[in-house]
């Protein structure tokens, strides 16, 4: 059905993809339908997680809503748990204008009012509630994404306090570093009768505070082994909180080298160098191991002011990572990234370089015709 849109311009495209996903919200529900968000979603969500500037701003916030609406309009068709990831993923990568279109429609939803008691709730009522809270948690992973984690831990309390649910305010608070209340909130809630996700609660608060909900000290020798069994940000935070400051220099290089050398995680051991910041070791994971072309894309992002030549040399690999993916929507991917390394490349000086890579990426997929023409699409 987006055939025609694959090959237009990009705020067409755009344009195209978000009507379909919003049309397919209003079809009777069935798998032509889901099949018909699934393919606009393939197509709309990789624009608008772009920093290109193309789609402009304006397309993309129109955009935005249309994709948000159809979202919030699931009730009869819900959308996959891959879809909803991809959505939020599409948010966290490029907040700015997703953010705009979130509170636009949050607005817009009438503020359904708690009713006298009593009195039974309608349906219109409990839905309209649904909406504001699914937006309020999905814009509160875009804030925190952009460092601005409150908004996300208000919004997860108020779910722990109307349902009892306490795992989306553990993980927000300590993400805000809020880690003392995070610790006593899951005491709390594996303390109360009424709590729900107990299971969840506990694994993230051994996860998280290394010494479970009840905020234990482990031993850096524990939590060296309890991240090597397991590894994980989370794991990797204990194990830094439980070692002496003085210590952690050589305690960080020992885990992350033994992940290196057995090519383990590599995408989260790249990621992790990234927050300790050590760039030199970060780029020679990009270099010779399979970090995700997800992984580098954020990567880029977060050094592109300070070392933009590095950032080009990322996203080209990313671009190449997801060039060889199997499947034809992966492979799409590339375009944008090749086109973000092109601008940067051409910005240090570096224009022939990415002119040989590219050289070197049409002749690899020689044999793959319309991602040739999609790169020729684009002028690439």
């Amino acid at each position: 059905m987006l055939a025609a849109a694959r090959a237009a311009a990009p705020e067409v495209a755009l344009e195209a993809a978000a009507a379909a996903c919003l049309a397919a919200s209003a079809c009777e529900p069935g798998e032509a339908a889901s099949a018909a968000r699934r393919e606009a979603l393939a197509l709309a969500l990789p624009l608008l997680a772009s920093r290109d500037r193309e789609p402009g701003r304006r397309a993309r916030l129109l955009a935005w809503r249309d994709v948000l609406e159809s979202w919030l309009r699931d009730g009869d068709a819900p959308w996959t748990d891959d879809e909803e990831r991809a959505l939020e993923a599409a948010a966290v990568a490029a907040p700015g204008v997703f953010l705009q279109a979130a509170f636009e429609l949050r607005d817009e939803i009438p503020v359904p009012f708690t009713p006298p008691d009593g009195a039974a709730g309608d349906a219109r009522r409990v839905d309209l509630a649904a909406r504001r809270r699914r937006l309020d948690r999905l814009a509160g992973e875009a804030l925190a994404a952009d460092g601005r984690p409150e908004y996300a831990a208000d919004v997860a309390l108020a779910r722990w306090r109307r349902e009892g649910d306490a795992v989306d305010a553990v993980y927000a608070l300590h993400r805000a570093g809020r880690t003392r209340e995070a610790q006593a909130l899951a005491r709390r809630a594996l303390a109360s009768p009424t709590a729900v996700r107990l299971d969840v609660v506990r694994l993230l608060a051994d996860r998280l505070f290394a010494g479970g909900a009840a905020g234990r000290r482990a031993s850096p020798r524990a939590a060296e082994v309890d991240f090597l069994a397991a590894p994980g940000a989370g794991r990797f935070a204990a194990l830094k909180a439980a070692t002496p400051a003085d210590q952690w220099s050589a305690v960080r290089d020992r885990v992350l080298g033994h992940l290196q050398r057995t090519q383990r995680e590599p995408s989260l051991v790249f990621t992790l160098y990234l927050d300790e910041g050590l760039i030199a070791d970060a780029d020679g994971m990009a270099a010779t191991q399979r970090v995700s072309s997800e992984a580098l894309t954020a990567g880029a992002e977060r050094v592109v002011d300070a070392r933009p030549q590095l950032a080009a040399g990322w996203l080209l690999v990313a671009a190449m990572r997801a060039a060889d993916a199997p499947q034809p929507v992966r492979r799409e991917g590339a375009v944008p990234l090749l086109l973000r390394a092109r601008d940067l490349a051409a910005e240090v000086g570096r224009a022939e370089d990415f002119r040989r890579a590219l050289a070197i990426l049409r002749s690899r997929h020689a044999g793959r015709p319309a991602f040739l023409r999609a790169l020729k699409r684009h002028g690439l």
